[in-house]
């Protein structure tokens, strides 16, 4: 039974994620030409420097999934 409980919430962070990354992708889309626009600034920059370690982060966290499954 403690498997089963594993397993949903694992499934569970799963979905979350999934949720994430497509609001991530659709708030990117309508970013990125409105960033074309305006000045840059360093808190901008340094924000976006951020962005993309993050994102580098959760993409080696996603391929360490995978070689756990085994995929």
């Amino acid at each position: 039974m403690p498997n089963d409980h594993r397993s949903s919430d694992l499934l569970a962070d799963l979905t979350w994620a999934d949720l994430y990354a497509r609001q991530i992708r659709k708030d990117l889309k309508q970013l990125t030409p409105a960033i074309r626009k305006v000045s840059q600034s360093t808190e901008l920059i340094g924000s976006t420097a951020k962005l993309r370690e993050q994102l580098q982060d959760a993409h080696r966290t996603i391929a360490e999934l995978r070689t756990i499954a085994g995929r």
